[in-house]
């Protein structure tokens, strides 16, 4: 899927074009601004698009803190590509700007809202992609960031073989500093709800989650709990969300939405399952009830004993 469940769209009148390779690069930016209005001039008369927006602000809710304008299924055109060198934009590279300055990444430091919103884009992104949960470059602060030599930046032979997240401090052939000295560590960090995101050809503990809940469900037919997300587990996704109204045509992920509608069905199912077993509990109690009185009023030799006493006919 190339658009992102649930959050604002503002497509933008042009692209960067089609990928080279497979999408496994994620790029941050800073806007260099405070704020994003999506019907302003923004970035550079409409012509240097990213594929998202972020607002770092802790009052939104995720849904509302992004903004996205061109599918990941093509370029973006955030990023300088001068003639004769590599592949900047189509190397294969999601391009997220944050609403924020690179003189200050105090935006990507914490555990508030702001930065749990930028972890599930993150993860988001990743689980529609080949980019790996990992950084293997340096953030320097701005301005010793800036320049086409600052020390950080990639060679044309590091960035064609580069897998994970970076900056655009980092990008060969561009001279920009940005995203600053960001907590990439921080960002980075692995909360309990990302960690249970996966997809088809995973393995592991969140794996066997989804598989013992779809189990329950009835829709995970494989008897083996095996951790290995193949197409039986690919199916039982895809019919899980069906059944909550979803039009997905395919299985592939546990992204953000498909964790919200399978934890939706999986709760109603346990809370009829829960008020099913206090039913059942109930019933045996009163049999059991039933049957002690009733071996009390009929068995031979008890003190409570009440003799049967045949009815009068005439």
């Amino acid at each position: 899927m190339s658009w992102l469940p649930g959050v604002q769209r503002n497509p933008a009148p042009v692209t960067g074009g089609s990928f080279v390779g497979p999408v496994t690069i994620g790029v941050i930016h800073t806007t260099e601004s405070s704020t994003f209005r999506p019907d302003d001039d923004s970035y550079f008369g409409h012509q240097s698009w990213p594929h998202v927006t972020f607002i770092p602000d802790d009052r939104l809710i995720y849904d509302d803190a992004v903004w996205q304008h061109i599918g990941l299924d093509v370029a973006a055109r955030a990023l300088q590509n001068r003639s004769g060198g590599v592949e900047t934009n189509r190397e294969g590279v999601v391009q997220i700007e944050v609403v924020a300055r690179a003189a200050d990444p105090s935006w990507s430091k914490g555990n508030g809202r702001g930065v749990r919103n930028f972890r599930r884009l993150m993860a988001e992104i990743e689980a529609r992609t080949r980019i790996p949960h990992r950084c293997g470059v340096e953030f320097r602060p701005y301005p010793q960031s800036y320049g086409l030599k600052a020390r950080q930046r990639m060679s044309g032979d590091q960035w064609e073989t580069y897998r994970g997240w970076c900056g655009h401090q980092h990008v060969p052939e561009n001279d920009h500093g940005d995203p600053g000295a960001v907590d990439i560590a921080n960002l980075l960090a692995i909360d309990l709800e990302a960690s249970m995101f996966c997809r088809l050809g995973d393995e592991g503990e969140a794996v066997e989650h989804w598989q013992l809940k779809l189990r329950d469900l009835g829709y995970y037919k494989n008897a083996d709990i095996d951790g290995k997300y193949g197409p039986a587990t690919a199916a039982a996704v895809l019919a899980a969300r069906r059944a909550t109204g979803s039009t997905v045509k395919s299985g592939d992920a546990i992204t953000a939405h498909a964790k919200r509608q399978i934890d939706l069905l999986w709760t109603r199912w346990a809370t009829d399952h829960a008020k099913a077993m206090q039913a059942h509990q109930r019933t045996t109690r009163q049999n059991e009830r039933i049957q002690a009185l009733e071996r009390m009023h009929y068995e031979p030799g008890s003190e409570n004993c009440v003799p049967h006493v045949p009815a009068i006919t005439s």
